[in-house]
């Protein structure tokens, strides 16, 4: 089966910037369409703990999360292909998995991060719950 219609997450870590990189090869070899989502979380680091708003801190996020989605979108502007970047705000994994469905995405592409056990235990993993709840294929990249 030919995937034509990707989503890859990318959060700037090196696991969203190495499934980056594999979905631009699979978009080269299948002649289809990529998009490139950031999603900001307003997620607290603890549960239980209430989400931080502040509006200068908020803006400073949203403007290195253009940036790099930028910057990304160049890199595949270099090989001579085109990605439609997305900025996205909310809960990752569900705002994620909403975009690939509105989308018609075939493959969802993730990276796969390296929490340590104790915040795997408290938090959970994106890529497990992107794994979980979405109704496309899902590729986690290590």
């Amino acid at each position: 089966m030919v995937m034509k219609n990707l989503v890859v997450c990318v959060d700037g870590s090196p696991a969203g910037e190495l499934a980056f990189h594999r979905a631009l090869l699979m978009v080269r070899e299948s002649g289809g369409r990529l998009d490139v989502v950031h999603v900001l979380s307003h997620n607290p680091s603890f549960p239980g703990e209430p989400p931080v708003r502040d509006s200068k801190a908020e803006e400073a996020r949203r403007q290195e999360a253009q940036k790099m989605l930028d910057h990304l979108s160049k890199i595949a502007e270099e090989a001579k292909l085109y990605v439609h970047t997305r900025l996205l705000e909310g809960h990752v994994a569900t705002e994620l998995v909403k975009y690939a469905e509105e989308s018609n995405a075939d493959l969802l592409v993730v990276g796969h991060r390296g929490l340590s056990n104790m915040a795997r235990f408290l938090l959970g993993s994106v890529s497990n719950a992107v794994v979980a709840q979405a109704k496309c294929s899902v590729l986690v990249v290590k």
